[in-house]
């Protein structure tokens, strides 16, 4: 991470994900996240940003040296493609939506810890949780 510069993490979770596991099997789950995956980064910088699955359905991505309004852009970008994206497996197509937070550190005087970091992130899921799910806050 450059200093000085921000740093934004986006937190996104399949919406409803145990139905897909319940309905297809746990091999059309795993193609869902492989699948999810793929998306995610194709959706980054690469060299400059990552994304890592976090557990279950969750996944983390960090995009250093941008802003909250960019992390936004492209959280979103990411969740209408999953939401247009048609996953195929077994003859059966999938559909599925993906819920997201976004956190922006670009006071670093505070010094946030990693932990604090994913709280605010976790906090601001819940939030897109709550408001219905596939959405990004």
């Amino acid at each position: 991470m450059e200093k000085g510069c921000p740093l934004s993490v986006l937190f996104a979770d399949l919406d409803y994900y145990k139905k897909v596991n319940d309905l297809y099997g746990h091999g059309g789950g795993d193609l869902v996240l492989r699948e999810m995956a793929g998306i995610l980064a194709r959706s980054i910088r690469k060299g400059k940003d990552w994304v890592a699955r976090y557990g279950g359905e969750e996944f983390l991505a960090f995009l250093n040296g941008c802003g909250n309004g960019k992390a936004r852009e492209i959280a979103e970008r990411i969740r209408v493609a999953v939401m247009r994206h048609t996953f195929h497996y077994r003859g059966q197509d999938i559909r599925i939506t993906c819920s997201f937070g976004v956190v922006t550190i670009d006071d670093f005087s505070a010094s946030p810890s990693p932990d604090e970091i994913l709280d605010a992130v976790d906090r601001r899921l819940y939030q897109a949780k709550e408001r219905g799910r596939n959405v990004v806050v």
